[in-house]
């Protein structure tokens, strides 16, 4: 029995190193970015906070820096890193499909993306939560008084299903006014084509912020939902998903730590 048992576990042995060798010979991640010479990073269209441009073309924020710690931690440089602004309905066939090599942008991880896209989360680097945003002189001082109006919101969000849940739940009946450009949404608004904007109220308040008047307009006290925002890499690399993984964990214990800049040699 002993000898039988022995021959199980070293056919099973066997079988694993056949199977790590077929894997291995396949192209991954790492191996495509060194080749190439950089790392493909998907963010969003401009938002504050998250991801932006200066007067000079380069981008920065939040999710920016993800992408610039992963390089980091590939090439030891920062700088080998191309970002790629893609709308919210391309953004995660992009990544599963080979076009980005992870995403770190205001994507939120639920259930479905993160087992029917093909597509892996990890850990969040934001926690957020839906919100509306109204003009102040609107009188309206709760999203339980928006009965009957028009809000506008992204499509292809996690944003526009809450929206619809929360006028179902509430009896509320508003109707979803959907745009593809957060930036056209915010127009659209701000001339009158609708009575509210929901979003996640971080973005919400960086979009506020560059409104003519910020002072004009108001984030409503309640929130619709929880919002793990996190970085994304294609489902079935573990390897790379590990560099992608422990750069965000090496990022907060960094900030922990009291490690910055100028003070990390």
């Amino acid at each position: 029995m002993k000898r039988k048992s022995q021959i199980v576990t070293l056919a099973a042995l066997s079988t694993v190193a056949v199977m790590g060798a077929s894997v291995a010979s396949a192209e991954s991640t790492l191996e495509i970015v060194k080749e190439r010479g950089n790392l493909r990073c998907q963010v969003g269209p401009p938002s504050a906070g998250y991801y932006n441009l200066d007067s000079e073309g380069v981008w920065y924020g939040l999710d920016v820096a993800m992408c610039k710690a992963v390089a980091a931690a590939v090439f030891g440089d920062a700088t080998k890193v191309e970002i790629q602004s893609v709308s919210s309905q391309a953004r995660f066939t992009a990544l599963a499909n080979g076009e980005s090599d992870m995403l770190s942008r205001t994507a939120t991880w639920t259930l479905s993306r993160d087992t029917q896209l093909g597509i892996d989360f990890l850990p969040p680097n934001f926690y957020d939560g839906q919100g509306f945003t109204v003009r102040r002189d609107s009188g309206i001082t709760s999203a339980l008084e928006l009965k009957g109006a028009k809000v506008c919101v992204t499509t292809g969000t996690t944003n526009e299903l809450n929206l619809t849940d929360f006028s179902r739940t509430n009896d509320l009946g508003i109707s979803n006014v959907t745009f593809e450009d957060f930036n056209v949404r915010d127009d659209t608004y701000l001339n009158g084509g609708c009575d509210a904007v929901t979003g996640d109220k971080s973005s919400m308040a960086g979009n506020i912020a560059s409104f003519p008047v910020p002072s004009d307009h108001m984030i409503l006290p309640e929130t619709l939902s929880k919002e793990p925002l996190a970085p994304a890499v294609r489902h079935g690399d573990n390897q790379w998903a590990d560099i992608v993984r422990w750069s965000v964990f090496a990022l907060i214990n960094a900030e922990e730590l009291g490690i910055t800049q100028a003070n990390v040699d």
